[in-house]
């Protein structure tokens, strides 16, 4: 497994939400490799909502560049119960990539 480039992180983001502003920040360093496993956003039961989840992948792949993305399909919100070999199998790939 390769490690990641060992670069300071820090940003700080706004995110709209129902009534107002959720800000957050993200610091430190982030050298260890990371996995962003994620449902399927074409399983969710609006546009909005499959926006925000773009969104927000673009968001966690900005703060952590080495990130490496993976989509169960036809996955939901807990893909490990629902789809548990699918999700054991990303994260063995991963670990062994």
């Amino acid at each position: 497994m390769k490690r990641g480039t060992g670069a300071s992180v820090v940003r700080t983001s706004r995110i709209p939400i129902a009534g107002g502003e959720l800000e957050y920040s993200v610091t430190g360093r982030a050298d260890a490799p990371v996995l962003l496993l994620l449902a399927d956003e074409t399983k969710l039961p609006d546009e909005a909502q499959r926006t925000f989840c773009r969104e927000a992948a673009v968001r966690y792949q900005h703060a952590v560049p080495q990130a490496k993305v993976r989509t169960i399909p036809d996955s939901l919100h807990l893909l490990m119960v629902t789809h548990p070999q699918e999700t054991v199998k990303a994260i063995d790939e991963f670990l062994h990539s």
